[in-house]
């Protein structure tokens, strides 16, 4: 898995390319090219199997006399007894299209489909960071409990950790949670860099910061307008 993400959320459509390079698409799919069509039928395909879990869901919850149900994960459960999974696929390795050729895919871990009524993320499995300073790493999709877009910064998600990953309109993102004194930051041509409670942060790091208070309050409290 190249660790590409499409996020879906009120007609808007947040695409991360497995190079780190992001865009935002509002209803337009026609110029995409042809890798990025496969992604995109992908999660199409996702919304709507999340749409209709979400009505079955729905109905359960009103026969249960408005108990919650929502959040909920929707997902197949994870290939623990397969040892030898390696398949061949044309040319889609679930979440990616590399070329034309069948391709193997080393492990069978499951893409992720989650969502929090209308709230729609997609993604690839990824690998836990390093604890290297300069490595190449982001949040695992399988964390990831909420996002929302942000006007003018991009795109911020909760995490289960209570981490808030901010996912910024210039292909940069940003990881810090509250009571921990270390942040990730990722560049926009993806290289990573983790900075402790002594160390000087960069003046457009501190820049970014500024907006996670507001985010912080986004996820507090749902009905803010983002």
């Amino acid at each position: 898995f190249t660790g590409a993400k499409i996020h879906k959320t009120g007609g808007v459509t947040r695409v991360i390319e497995k190079s780190g390079k992001s865009f935002t698409l509002k209803g337009e799919e026609a110029g995409l090219k042809k890798e990025m069509k496969v992604y995109m039928d992908h999660a199409n395909e996702g919304h709507r199997i999340c749409l209709a879990l979400e009505s079955a869901v729905l109905k359960e919850e009103e026969r249960s006399e408005g108990v919650p149900f929502f959040p909920i994960i929707a997902a197949p459960p994870p290939l623990l007894d397969n040892v030898n999974c390696t398949k061949e696929v044309m040319p889609l390795d679930r979440n990616t299209a590399t070329s034309s050729a069948p391709v193997q895919t080393p492990n069978c871990a499951p893409s992720v489909v989650s969502y929090e009524s209308s709230t729609f993320i997609t993604g690839t499995a990824e690998p836990p960071c390093s604890s290297v300073q300069q490595t190449e790493c982001s949040p695992n999709s399988a964390q990831l409990v909420k996002s929302v877009f942000v006007k003018n910064v991009g795109w911020a998600s909760q995490l289960t950790s209570g981490a808030v990953w901010v996912q910024f309109n210039d292909g940069s993102q940003l990881v810090a949670q509250a009571g921990v004194s270390s942040i990730t930051y990722t560049s926009p041509d993806g290289q990573t860099t983790r900075y402790g409670e002594s160390d000087k942060l960069p003046e457009y790091i501190k820049e970014k910061l500024h907006c996670l208070s507001s985010i912080l309050v986004m996820f507090t409290n749902p009905a803010t307008p983002h």
